[in-house]
């Protein structure tokens, strides 16, 4: 397979060694690699971790805190260095790189997500490397990418890469926790990825990283049923990302799925600002929304959860809670719980205006199976 955009994510346990410093020999071997599909024409973007380790290493201490604003204040001191130092390995290939800081925001709030998308396809055409990172400095839900596996998936899912790659420090997924059995296996290919290999996976985090196997997974099957391949290898291993590229046997492949959403149906999908926030229909809405393919009316909706603001993607779940489809709103959750179970007809008169006869239109709606 060709592949024409790739994401590469790289992980802090990849950037540092046993000395508390960057590994410069892997990044290094890791920049050539990455330069090398570059100048091949793929395009290739890094979602990277190691701000917050490095900003430990400026000041000089040994422990990674747990309070977010002491987090914070790390990521700001150590980006800088960061980003300094990519920017230096890339420049001996003659590439420039640029530094894109993302928030949930930018991802989740559409507009946000249309500029940063159109900026990072700029980049793209420019012949630049986006190096991106959680904007860790400001972000008060780090923990919850985890070590930025998420992030990276969803940068991948929503710049439509072909290939999302995960380079942790493990060789890839194993049959069992090879910490605890001496004859645990890779697992080279996985053709149907479901909800049995969470089992597989060890939670631990490493001292310097926030993530663990578990979070790999999650961001894979997210990409997966978004029909984009993930690798998982060890980033430590020279000349991994060639090699993998290559059909050699190294690490976990995950294959991809038939997915055949636009991009604007998987920004909806994997848009993770939705958990919370719900709206529940009755049966004669539900029918409407999954038979018949109609926008959801204010008179089928019988109670809200949550709360959110006009253009938020939200759920769509039936009176058993079963959710059926995902779409951002024409309404915030304190309007709809004045309109709800009311007439279009009778928007204006309840809420002294009428922006839209329908909740959420079918054009901004996605079926789901399970979300």
């Amino acid at each position: 397979m060709e592949y024409r955009r790739i994401v590469v994510k790289i992980g802090s346990g990849v950037m540092d060694c046993a000395q508390n410093q960057f590994d410069l020999p892997v990044l290094k071997n890791l920049v050539s690699q990455l330069a090398s599909l570059h100048k091949n024409g793929v395009s290739v973007c890094v979602v990277t971790s190691g701000a917050v380790s490095s900003g430990l290493r400026e000041l000089k201490l040994s422990t990674r805190p747990k309070e977010i604003v002491e987090k914070q204040a790390l990521a700001a001191i150590g980006q800088g260095k960061l980003i300094h130092t990519y920017a230096t390995l890339f420049a001996k290939h003659d590439i420039p790189i640029a530094q894109v800081l993302l928030s949930r925001d930018d991802l989740e709030k559409r507009r946000r997500f249309l500029n940063a998308r159109n900026t990072l396809q700029r980049l793209f055409e420019s012949k630049v490397i986006p190096i991106i990172n959680e904007n860790d400095s400001v972000a008060t839900e780090e923990l919850r990418y985890g070590d930025n596996d998420l992030l990276s998936s969803l940068v991948a899912i929503k710049l439509d890469a072909d290939l999302l790659i995960l380079l942790t420090t493990v060789e890839g997924l194993y049959d069992k926790n090879p910490a605890c059995y001496p004859d645990a296996q890779i697992i080279p290919v996985i053709e149907n990825f479901d909800d049995t290999y969470y089992n597989m996976s060890d939670a631990k985090t490493s001292e310097m990283g926030t993530g663990g196997m578990s979070s790999k997974l999650e961001a894979a099957q997210m990409a997966v049923n978004a029909g984009i391949q993930v690798h998982i290898a060890n980033g430590k291993r020279k000349n991994v990302i060639q090699d993998l590229l290559e059909k050699k046997s190294v690490g976990t492949l995950i294959s991809c799925r038939e997915c055949s959403l636009s991009s604007r149906e998987k920004w909806i999908i994997y848009n993770r600002a939705a958990r919370g926030k719900k709206i529940i229909v009755d049966e004669g809405a539900r029918e409407a929304i999954v038979s018949r393919g109609k926008s959801l009316l204010p008179s089928g909706i019988v109670k809200v959860e949550g709360t959110f603001q006009e253009g938020d993607v939200i759920k769509i779940s039936d009176r058993k809670g079963k959710v059926i489809a995902k779409g951002f709103t024409s309404y915030s959750s304190h309007e709809i719980n004045k309109i709800k179970g009311h007439k279009s007809s009778d928007i204006e008169t309840l809420l002294g205006y009428c922006t839209s006869t329908e909740v959420i239109h079918r054009n901004n709606m996605v079926l789901i199976e399970r979300q």
